[in-house]
C-alpha cells in the first residue's frame, strides 16, 4: 500500500476560516483534510500533482492511499488510514472538523470500506465531520483487474504478460468484498455533499450514471440548488481530458463545503452570544436583586 500526507500550502497560524470565505486558513496541522483514494497500481505523482494541489491551494491538508498492487491488502491499509484520521482529529482541539473525501475509480471501494468501518461506534464521531464525497469515474476492482490485464498486455513485455494471465484470479477476492460495501456509498444516513464526475468517453462511465440513478432510488434527498437545505448532488460530465473544469468542479465542491462551515459557525456564534448575552442579563439580575435586598435591609417602611 502507499500512503502520504501532505501539508496544506496556507501555514498562517489562524484557527479560523478566513474572513473572504475562499481558502480555509486555520495554519499547517490545524487545517480540514481531505483524502484521495486512488486507483489500483495508480501513479503517486499524478495523485500529487494533478488532485492534490487542488485541495492544497484551498487550504486542506491531504491523506493519499492508494492499493500499489494486486497482492495489497487494501482493507489493512483503510484501517490504518483510519485510525490516523482519528487521530489527527482528536489530538488537537483546535483542528477543523472537516473531512472530505476523493474517490478516482476503483478508490470508491476504499472509501466504501472506510465508511463501513465509521459505522463502528468507536469511529462514529468521525462520520459527522464528514462534509463531501468526490467520486471521479466510479469503478471497481474488477474493472481496474481488467484494465490492469490490458496494460501489461500490451506493453509488449514478456513478464508483464505472464503476470497477466494470472490477474483474472484475483477478481472474485477483491470483487465480493467491493460488493457488500458498495451500500455504504449510498446510505441515506449519509449527510454529506455528492460531486460525481466522469469523462463521456470512458469506457466505464455506465458505472457513474448507476451510482446516481441509485443514489436517487434509495430515497435520498437532494437539493440541487440551495444550499442552506438538504445535501446537494452535482452532476459533471467532462467531454474530454480537461483538468481545468476538473478543477472548477472540484473547488465548487470546495465552495459547497466552506459556505456550509461559514454558516453553520455564525449559527454557532449566534447562539453562543445569545447564551452570553442571557448569562450576563442573569448575573444583572442577580446583581440588581442583591442591590434590592441589600437596600430592603438599610430603609425603614413606615
Amino acid at each position: 500500500m502507499t500512503m502520504e500526507f501532505i501539508v496544506s500550502n496556507y501555514n498562517t497560524g489562524n484557527y479560523n476560516i478566513s474572513n473572504s470565505g475562499e481558502i480555509f486558513n486555520t495554519g499547517g496541522l490545524n487545517n480540514p483534510l481531505a483524502v484521495i483514494y486512488g486507483y489500483l497500481g495508480c501513479n503517486k505523482s499524478i495523485l500529487i500533482g494533478q488532485y492534490s494541489s487542488i485541495w492544497t491551494n484551498r487550504g486542506f491538508n491531504v491523506l493519499i492511499y492508494y492499493p500499489s498492487s494486486i497482492l495489497s491488502n487494501y482493507r489493512k491499509g483503510v484501517k490504518i488510514l483510519n485510525t490516523w484520521i482519528n487521530k489527527y482529529f482528536n489530538e488537537n482541539p483546535y483542528r477543523s472538523k472537516v473531512l472530505a473525501f476523493h474517490s478516482i475509480s476503483s478508490g470508491a471501494n476504499c472509501l466504501a470500506y472506510h465508511l463501513k468501518l465509521m459505522m463502528n461506534d468507536k469511529y462514529s464521531n468521525s462520520i459527522s465531520m464528514i462534509k463531501a464525497c468526490l467520486f471521479d469515474n466510479i469503478s471497481n476492482f474488477n474493472n481496474s483487474i481488467l484494465s490492469l490485464k490490458n496494460n501489461l498486455i500490451s506493453s509488449g513485455d514478456i513478464f508483464k504478460l505472464i503476470r497477466s494471465i494470472f490477474l483474472p484470479f484475483f477478481i472474485p477476492l477483491w470483487g465480493w468484498g467491493g460488493k457488500n460495501e458498495f451500500k455504504y456509498l449510498i446510505s441515506k444516513n449519509n449527510k454529506f455533499h455528492y460531486l460525481v464526475i466522469y469523462n463521456s468517453g470512458y469506457n466505464n462511465n455506465d458505472n457513474s450514471k448507476t451510482f446516481i440513478k441509485t443514489l436517487k432510488q434509495k430515497g435520498n434527498q437532494f437539493n440541487e440548488k440551495n444550499s442552506d437545505s438538504g445535501i446537494i448532488l452535482i452532476e459533471k460530465v467532462i467531454h474530454e481530458n480537461n483538468s481545468q473544469i476538473y478543477s472548477d468542479c472540484t473547488n465548487q465542491l470546495i465552495d459547497l463545503i466552506i459556505y456550509n462551515y461559514n454558516k453553520c459557525n455564525s449559527i454557532d456564534n449566534y447562539n453562543n452570544n445569545n447564551n452570553n448575552i442571557k448569562t450576563n442579563n442573569s448575573n444583572n439580575n442577580n446583581n440588581n436583586s442583591n442591590i434590592r435586598h441589600q437596600n430592603s435591609k438599610n430603609t425603614m417602611y413606615w
